[in-house]
């Protein structure tokens, strides 16, 4: 079985007030004395931080968040580019139009910019779009 600490800044209180407990209670925040805080010890300088963590973030959120109204305000608007553009949806849609199936018309479709340009989006990504349906399977 431990030992309670009986000295130290995590001693448990005996209800002794001794010398040493009034020399401890003087250098003690405002209320310390009283039990309203209960370890004189790092707590005000890790609250402190936490505070001061906190209050960063708060600043950086913000700031942020000024940056992307501003931004969109002016017209820009962040993201990842689309991989199926305007165009490439009007020619998949006239070409469904014409009985032609997705998997017929996917290698004349070209990824215009971005890591995959050059290449033929995926079926997903034409089926994706919500505009294109998959031909219904005859029973």
């Amino acid at each position: 079985m431990a030992l309670p600490i009986t000295s130290g800044p995590h001693r448990i209180s005996t209800g002794f007030v001794g010398q040493h407990d009034r020399r401890l209670r003087s250098r003690l925040p405002f209320g310390a004395s009283r039990g309203q805080i209960r370890t004189p010890c790092n707590c005000h300088k890790r609250n402190f931080a936490f505070f001061a963590a906190e209050t960063e973030r708060e600043n950086i959120r913000e700031s942020t968040l000024e940056g992307l109204d501003t931004a969109a305000r002016k017209g820009k608007h962040g993201g990842r580019p689309p991989v199926i553009t305007d165009d490439m949806l009007h020619i998949v849609l006239r070409r469904r139009a014409n009985g032609e199936t997705v998997e017929q018309i996917q290698p004349d479709l070209i990824i215009p910019t971005g890591k995959h340009k050059g290449h033929s989006p995926s079926l997903s990504s034409i089926y994706g779009v919500g505009l294109v349906q998959p031909l219904a399977l005859s029973t």
